[in-house]
């Protein structure tokens, strides 16, 4: 028995999968996650700078699961949560546009920057959320919006007791 290579195994479950007569979008979504094999789309790596590692929209939702990237979306063009928690917002240009296919319509509004979250803001906003319990995006109770902003404030307060203002 030989070991096949990566790119012989990927070609081999290609063709195999054109042979065979039923899909499973499943397996191809899992293939493509795998192996970067998304047309005209570049990973996204962290944006660095001298204050701070900045992740876009899409990261942050990865990371947070108590929130939906919308709810995200509208928290960075405010600058803060609905509960009161700043967030420390950076604005990048676009540097590279999506691909779109002959024939296919481009964006209605094509992008000119895009709104980066520090890194250290997204991880706070996952221990706040954590301790009021969010773990699937929602409507917010009146508990968990007193309990967002208790664990905000009280964050706050840790942070300037440490001496870490970055948080105001």
């Amino acid at each position: 028995m030989t070991s096949l290579s990566l790119v012989e195994t990927i070609s081999l479950v290609a063709r195999m999968h054109l042979k065979a007569t039923v899909r499973p979008p499943i397996v191809i979504l899992e293939l493509r996650q795998e192996m970067s094999l998304c047309v005209g789309m570049a990973k996204l790596e962290p944006h660095i700078d001298e204050t701070g590692r900045y992740l876009n929209i899409h990261q942050a939702s990865k990371l947070l699961t108590g929130v939906s990237e919308p709810t995200l979306w509208n928290w960075a063009n405010e600058g803060q949560t609905k509960f009161g928690f700043k967030l420390h917002i950076k604005r990048v240009p676009v540097e590279h546009h999506r691909y779109y296919r002959k024939g296919e319509a481009g964006a209605k509004r094509p992008m000119k920057e895009r709104k980066l979250i520090l890194e250290a803001d997204i991880l706070a906003l996952k221990e706040i959320l954590h301790a009021a319990g969010r773990t699937e995006p929602g409507p917010w109770s009146p508990y968990e919006m007193a309990t967002l902003e208790a664990r905000a404030n009280a964050l706050k307060r840790r942070e300037r007791q440490l001496g870490n203002l970055h948080i105001k």
